[in-house]
């Protein structure tokens, strides 16, 4: 086991979400263990040079399936970070963006599965080459991952739970627990609330959501929760690029309270965490949500949704809300507005999820599958 290639969705950088971290965090991590790590968006790299071919995401999974069709040919042993969950309940109450509308109007009007595919094709612009992808559906197509990766990396039993209940999944797995970066602990609040004045931002007295903004972050819920209060609430984060109108729509239903910022890097970050009250992501699901876990680190007091593996992470040490419920949100927020904060959650993230830890739990699993 001398070099790894991460083989990753092709706008894991222009379109940055947790998983980009995630990636990013555990490819630095392993290089400190001397392994050498590669990242690629390629969906059909050259992999002679590689011992181990490590896969992400089995939720946007269409880059996902080539790329594993392109490490089996070569044969080399495939370890697959799962990052799964049911996308059922978001389809049906919570997607918004003109995806949605693509793929309602393709059911009603029973298109083919080809041209069905040829929208998908074009909606991704992925570069694929025909005699290499079977015509399968979603399913058919993170089953066959699935089966096809010699070991499994979900971020949770609960995850490994769900992918066995809608899969029938039965490959062997080591639970690989999301972490968060221990500079987050260290934040100056000064500088955060220093650079952003004209806000009249004051220490402890906002509540921070740090979230792309996009339909399964349920950005607009949450503002429509905040706008029955009298909280202050800041959002840091891009819109999602193919989801242009859903921003609009949530700048538009915002009130004065709500303020609305750009990605910011981590020494960035930190200080605005070490300066809200509460943190929250009332999203459609998390895994558990690196901006949780890295608000949690920080001592704010958090708020998340109820659906994903946030209480295997987050046990009964914070407030939980539905995701479907504009109420529920709203009476979470305040709950946890309400109280003081301590220090039980980020003493328990402090001992359970650091990139280290994680690092070893994949060196395992590596270790597993590495050809001799």
């Amino acid at each position: 086991m001398k070099k790894i290639l991460f083989n990753i969705r092709k706008d894991y950088l222009s379109n940055m979400g947790g998983d980009t971290t995630q990636i990013l965090r555990t490819a630095e991590s392993l290089r400190e263990f001397n392994i050498e790590i590669d990242i690629t968006s390629s969906l059909s790299p050259d992999l002679r040079q590689y011992d181990i071919v490590h896969l992400f995401n089995l939720t946007r999974v269409r880059e996902t399936y080539l790329q594993c069709i392109n490490a089996k040919k070569n044969q080399k042993p495939i370890a697959f970070s799962t990052n799964y969950w049911s996308t059922d309940e978001f389809n049906k109450k919570g997607m918004h963006h003109f995806s949605k509308k693509i793929f309602h109007r393709a059911i009603k009007n029973n298109e083919t599965k080809f041209r069905l595919k040829k929208v998908i094709n074009h909606f991704y612009k992925l570069n694929t080459n025909e005699n290499m992808q079977p015509n399968l559906g979603l399913i058919k197509q993170q089953k066959f991952i699935a089966a096809n990766s010699d070991i499994l990396l979900p971020n949770s039993y609960m995850e490994m739970d769900q992918l066995k209940k809608d899969l029938n999944i039965k490959t062997n797995y080591v639970v690989v627990y999301n972490s968060a970066d221990k500079q987050f602990k260290q934040g100056s609040p000064e500088y955060f609330l220093k650079k952003f004045k004209k806000y009249n931002l004051e220490k402890d007295n906002f509540v921070l959501c740090v979230s792309r903004i996009e339909d399964r972050k349920n950005i607009l819920r949450l503002i429509r929760a905040v706008n029955k209060t009298d909280l202050k609430l800041v959002i840091i984060g891009k819109p999602n690029p193919s989801q242009h109108s859903y921003n609009r729509k949530c700048k538009k239903t915002a009130k004065p309270n709500i303020i609305f910022l750009n990605h910011m890097n981590q020494n960035e970050l930190s200080s605005a965490y070490a300066a809200a009250k509460v943190h929250i992501l009332p999203s459609w699901y998390e895994t558990p949500g690196l901006s949780s876990l890295e608000a949690g680190l920080a001592g704010c007091n958090l708020v998340s949704t109820d659906r994903g593996s946030t209480r295997e992470y987050f046990l009964n040490l914070i407030e939980y809300c539905d995701p479907s419920s504009v109420e529920s949100i709203k009476n979470a927020l305040i709950r946890a507005f309400s109280k003081q904060k301590t220090k039980a959650m980020s003493n328990r993230i402090t001992s359970n999820f650091t990139w280290r830890k994680s690092s070893e739990q994949i060196i395992s699993a590596y270790r597993q599958i590495s050809k001799k």
